[in-house]
């Protein structure tokens, strides 16, 4: 995943297309992002006995087995190649995967000689949202 994504529209009609069977936690009030970064608490959706489900949740993994629960600890990313061995990601990939709806993700381009990075944000043409992979625990 990327370090940084959008979710500028609301989500919840578009998921209810996707998911006809989707429900959401009561608790749920979307605000919109467009800078969503680690340690923020953004919608996905997990699978609850089989049903999908829409909660916040904060991003940064910090494994169920880690002693360390402080803000800004934790992994944000994953690599797509290793998620399924790295002892940090192993067990959360086999049974804790969900789907973190966005419309837009950041990726930097340094710019020229210097240290600078500039943001690109890439979306859809249509605009419509992209539903990328993500794992979680608790």
């Amino acid at each position: 995943m990327c370090g940084r994504y959008t979710i500028k529209k609301n989500p919840t009609e578009y998921l209810q297309e996707v998911f006809p069977s989707i429900q959401f936690d009561p608790a749920f009030k979307f605000q919109p992002n467009k800078n969503v970064c680690p340690t923020m608490e953004e919608p996905v959706v997990l699978n609850a006995n089989g049903v999908p489900f829409c909660t916040l949740l904060r991003w940064g993994l910090i494994p169920g087995w880690s002693r360390e629960d402080k803000p800004g600890s934790g992994l944000h990313n994953a690599r797509s190649e290793t998620v399924g061995s790295k002892p940090s990601f192993k067990a959360s990939f086999r049974r804790k995967r969900c789907i973190v709806p966005a419309d837009g993700f950041y990726e930097w381009k340094r710019a020229g000689a210097g240290s600078k990075k500039i943001p690109y944000r890439f979306y859809r043409k249509s605009d419509s949202f992209l539903l990328l992979a993500a794992i979680w625990d608790e």
